[in-house]
């Protein structure tokens, strides 16, 4: 389970890494970036489990 959630955490990583390197952002808005959409895929995700239980 926590392989998954790893997962989950890293998978909008790749997107805003390529932001970062394409577009002239700031390193801390490209962190949080990716640290609140990896939140959001994981609390999306586990609500979706407990509605389908």
């Amino acid at each position: 389970m926590t392989k998954k959630f790893a997962i989950a955490a890293l998978v909008p990583a790749a997107k805003f890494i390529t932001y970062y390197a394409i577009q002239p952002i700031a390193y801390d808005l490209a962190l949080h970036q990716i640290l609140l959409d990896g939140t959001a895929i994981i609390l999306t995700a586990l609500v979706v489990a407990r509605i389908y239980k």
